[in-house]
């Protein structure tokens, strides 16, 4: 029987969920127009070229007044243009009603300064720790060096349970590719 390491920092969390079907997907773009982001050029279809990211981390539930606390991030390499393809957002404790930013929220935050179009105040779950990411219609593209923060709040006056063993989780998938392709 073989065993799997788990770093410590890991131990007793759920495993994360199988991303494969959401790189195998057609993402490029699944809507007319272009993604959101800077990069002008769609990714090479050869998939030799794609490399896989996968950042993820679950934080203990911050209490009620926090703004912007960081939950995940990820780098784009020197030299290399990425597209975030999906996220999962979710929350494990009482209180949470789907669509009230008044309990609590996500953001997308670029090179710690501007939120993400359409991604600055996110109030309902996205994905599931069961059935993985929630796909990025279009995916939202980076270049190199871009600097993508998972950032929580939870408002002052938020009555959600915070704290104990409360998790907020963060996850970010994609790929990057080399910018010269």
């Amino acid at each position: 029987m073989s065993r799997t390491y788990i770093p410590p920092r890991l131990r007793g969390l759920a495993a994360p969920p199988n991303c494969d079907p959401y790189y195998k997907q057609p993402h490029l773009p699944l809507i007319a127009g272009t993604a959101i982001g800077t990069p002008a050029t769609n990714p090479p279809l050869m998939s030799d070229l794609r490399e896989r990211f996968h950042k993820f981390a679950s934080i203990v539930t911050p209490a009620a007044g926090s703004t912007n606390t960081l939950i995940t991030s990820y780098t784009v390499p020197a030299g290399s243009l990425a597209r975030v393809v999906g996220l999962l957002f979710f929350y494990q404790g009482a209180g949470f009603i789907e669509g009230d930013a008044t309990l609590l929220y996500w953001s997308l935050r670029l090179n710690g300064a501007g939120y993400i179009r359409d991604y600055d105040v996110i109030p309902n779950t996205l994905g599931s720790l069961t059935s993985g990411p929630w796909p990025v219609p279009a995916g939202i593209n980076l270049n190199a060096g871009d600097l993508l923060e998972v950032l929580v709040t939870v408002p002052g006056g938020s009555t959600i349970t915070t704290g104990g063993t409360t998790r907020v989780h963060g996850h970010l998938l994609g790929y990057y590719w080399p910018a010269s392709a």
